[in-house]
């Protein structure tokens, strides 16, 4: 049990890490840099209080599932630290600057939105750690894996 936390400590730092090393390459190659003092595509900008509550309550939300929750099967363990690993990279900014800093931009953005949308790594590790932990699960209530 403890090698298993290991690992999954392991994975949720690395993701958690990835995020200001590759956003600070980006700067460092001229990349735009776009502060975000909400959460998902701005929401609750004007109220980063209530941002910062909710970022914590989904991070220990996560953290739970990943290491506390007896049903998960590994896969579905190692997609909760990858979420976590993302969601506590923007913590962490929200906590240190005030807001998250995006530096990816969606393409053609610019044409919904003036100035366009923009995401940094640790959305996309949230994106993709929930996606796998999310089939995972569904593979193995369905007894395929």
């Amino acid at each position: 049990m403890f090698e298993r936390r290991s690992r999954l400590m392991g994975v949720l730092l690395s993701a958690a890490l990835l995020e200001p090393l590759a956003c600070v390459t980006a700067w460092r190659l001229g990349a735009r840099l776009s502060r975000n003092a909400g959460v998902s595509f701005g929401l609750l900008a004007g109220r980063p209080a209530l941002a910062l509550v909710v970022s914590s309550l989904v991070l220990a939300a996560v953290l739970w599932a990943a290491f506390l929750w007896r049903r998960p099967g590994s896969t579905v363990r190692v997609g909760l630290a990858i979420t976590a690993g993302g969601a506590a990279a923007n913590l962490v900014e929200r906590l240190a600057l005030g807001a998250v800093l995006d530096w990816i931009p969606l393409p053609f953005s610019s044409c919904l939105v003036s100035g366009g949308l923009f995401f940094n790594l640790a959305d996309v590790e949230i994106g993709i750690g929930a996606c796998l932990a999310a089939w995972a699960a569904v593979i193995a209530r369905e007894g395929i894996e």
